[in-house]
C-alpha cells in the first residue's frame, strides 16, 4: 500500500512503517486534498488494521505520528510526547492517563482528552489505576 506525503499543513494522522532492517520507509498519508474523509473515522482504522497486519507478519515495526491523543490507545503499545526543549515523555498509553501524562500532554501543547482527565481524577480518589487507556475500558472505569 503507497501514499503520497502531502504539504497540507492539516493536523491529521500520518501513519509510517518502517520495516525492520530495511533502510527505506513507507508512509500512508490521508488524500492529498483535505483531511480524512468527513464522518469516515473508520477509514483511519482500516488503514492502520491493514498496516498493522502486514507488519505484524514481517516483525516489522510501525510508527504513527497524531495529534489525536485520544485514538493512541486504540493502538499503540507505547506513546512517545515531544516537549520542547525537553527530553521526549514515553511510556505506556495508560501513562497518558495520569498526572504527569496529563501534563505532559499540556507541556507538549496537546489539550488532554476530558476523559483522560476524568480517569486521571477517578485513580487519584480510588488509589487504583484504569487496566488501559482505551476509549470503552475509560468509560467503563469511571463509571
Amino acid at each position: 500500500m503507497r501514499g503520497r506525503r502531502c504539504g497540507a499543513s492539516v493536523r491529521r494522522p500520518l501513519p509510517t512503517g518502517f520495516p525492520t532492517g530495511s533502510p527505506a520507509g513507507r508512509s500512508v498519508a490521508s488524500p492529498s486534498r483535505g483531511p480524512w474523509p468527513t464522518g469516515r473515522t473508520s477509514w483511519r482504522d482500516e488503514v492502520l488494521a491493514v498496516l498493522l497486519e502486514e507488519h505484524g507478519k514481517r516483525g516489522a515495526a510501525l510508527l504513527l505520528v497524531t495529534h489525536d491523543v485520544a485514538w493512541c490507545p486504540e493502538f499503540a503499545d507505547r506513546v512517545v510526547l515531544l516537549l520542547p526543549g525537553k527530553e521526549p515523555w514515553s511510556g505506556p498509553p495508560t501513562g497518558l492517563v495520569s498526572p504527569a501524562g496529563i501534563a505532559a500532554l499540556e507541556e507538549a501543547g496537546l489539550e488532554p482528552p476530558p476523559l483522560f482527565v476524568l480517569a486521571a481524577e477517578v485513580a487519584a480518589a480510588t488509589g487504583r489505576a484504569p487496566p488501559s487507556a482505551r476509549t470503552a475500558d475509560l468509560l467503563r472505569y469511571c463509571r
